[in-house]
């Protein structure tokens, strides 16, 4: 374990490195401050208000278990820290305090990174330490707020600049930092897969992004949602969430379905290997859907034989049962291949389909409501083209601990689909730190 030292505000003992902390989330959070309490110089640059997809899900589903765990250096800071078991206790009662604590606010600068690269060095060129030319953060801001406030504060001086100059002010302008070490903290949660085989695009998806709803943004979508049928890819722990979100709104009316589609061959079969509340919840709410299909279907195989018995004067003036539908319909080992709308309907027209190497060859399409994706995430790696990566998944955490072949970059967090708690992310914190430590040295040791 690493020593930890004690938070100093506008200490002069400075640990000689300054490093770029980009990301919102938890472990971005974590990060920035852990450095912050080793003296180092942070700046942790957020596109959003701190705190993340966390500060979502607490305010979507609060009562959501959390395997979550406190920093040594942030209880340090904040002193006393109520119960975490689930996501709303752990944002109310340990991140948002973190987040708002001026020593996290000192550091914190709101800006979207538009990318990262060395200052001079190509990709491929050789020196003796690449650490020798520092690395470029480029970011942009939105200055409108701050203008509006200025012009609020100060009329009279902007009165005589013309609403054409204050207008121009308000363009978003690229500013650039240069750091000895960056590490990006994104997290995947913000960059959600589409719904078409292999992460890639069904067609004409990308065209009709407007009218499908990704990743943890489902949970927003379905807080809205009135209509009667919903259409959800992917079997995961997002996909648990939104079907459990549906519960009480497919009770609510005989008429609501949801149509579930995934590649396994089980559906929620990884899913269901946890033993979390969330996946009991799931597997008693599947169960009882079943239950409730084969109470009908037994109801209407006594009804369809009661109708066939009837004489065929009888019969031809008698309506047919109407045989059962399932409230949940899930198809498995099938892939998204198309996504349509027509211009006079207001639904959305997914077509799936199975191969015969998953057993059945199957084409169908579905008219829907509303569509949900959680198909997986993957982070977003086009802001550092210009430099030395490795976003190989199978070298993640076992060997590198997010330690990339540009010395000083570093990636804290998942990369693809793997799943990755908190406790996972402050382990890899000291072990970042250990390897960013190995270049600098404190000033006066």
């Amino acid at each position: 374990m690493v020593k930890i030292r004690p938070f100093l505000s506008n200490c002069d003992t400075k640990c000689s490195m300054k490093v770029a902390i980009i990301g919102s989330g938890p472990l971005a959070i974590e990060m920035a401050l852990y450095l912050d309490s080793q003296q180092s110089t942070v700046v942790l640059f957020m596109k959003e208000q701190l705190g993340g997809s966390i500060k979502k899900m607490a305010s979507l589903y609060p009562d959501l278990e959390l395997d979550s765990s406190t920093s040594e250096w942030g209880r340090e800071l904040l002193g006393e820290v109520g119960p975490i078991s689930t996501i709303g206790e752990y944002w109310n009662n340990y991140l948002k305090p973190l987040s708002k604590h001026q020593v996290v606010r000192d550091f914190t600068r709101l800006g979207e990174v538009l990318r990262v690269h060395k200052r001079f060095l190509g990709t491929h060129e050789k020196v003796d330490s690449r650490l020798s030319d520092l690395f470029r953060v480029v970011f942009t801001t939105n200055p409108s707020e701050d203008i509006i406030k200025q012009v609020k504060e100060n009329p009279e001086t902007f009165e005589k600049m013309g609403e054409n100059f204050i207008e121009s002010l308000k363009e978003s302008i690229e500013f650039f930092e240069d750091f000895d070490l960056v590490v990006d903290c994104r997290g995947v949660i913000n960059n959600p897969m589409p719904m078409g085989p292999g992460g890639s695009f069904a067609l004409n998806e990308k065209n009709l992004k407007e009218f499908i709803s990704y990743g943890v943004d489902g949970l927003k979508a379905i807080k809205k949602f009135n209509d009667n049928e919903v259409f959800i890819v992917g079997s995961g722990k997002t996909s648990a969430l939104f079907m459990l979100t549906l519960k009480n709104w497919l009770a609510e009316n005989s008429s609501r379905r949801i149509f579930l589609v995934t590649d396994e061959k089980k559906a929620f079969s990884k899913f269901f290997e946890e033993s979390s509340s969330l996946s009991k919840d799931l597997k008693q709410m599947l169960g009882q859907d079943q239950e409730k299909f084969d109470q009908d279907a037994k109801v209407f195989g006594e009804k369809i034989n009661e109708w066939k018995s009837l004489e065929d004067f009888v019969r031809a003036k008698v309506a047919r049962p109407v045989e059962p539908e399932r409230k949940i319909a899930i198809f498995e080992g099938h892939n998204v291949t198309s996504v349509d709308k027509l211009l006079d309907k207001n639904k959305i027209f997914i077509t799936l389909e199975s191969p015969e190497f998953r057993g059945e060859s199957l084409i169908k399409t579905i008219g829907v409501d509303l569509v949900l994706v959680s198909t997986g995430y993957k982070i977003d790696t086009s802001i550092f083209e210009g430099m030395q990566t490795n976003f190989d998944l199978s070298n993640k955490h076992a060997e590198n601990d997010g330690v990339h072949s540009e010395p000083g970059f570093y990636t804290l967090g998942p990369i693809l689909k793997e799943r990755y708690g908190i406790k996972e992310g402050l382990d890899q914190v000291a072990a970042i730190s250990k390897n960013m430590f190995s270049y600098f040295t404190w000033k006066g040791e």
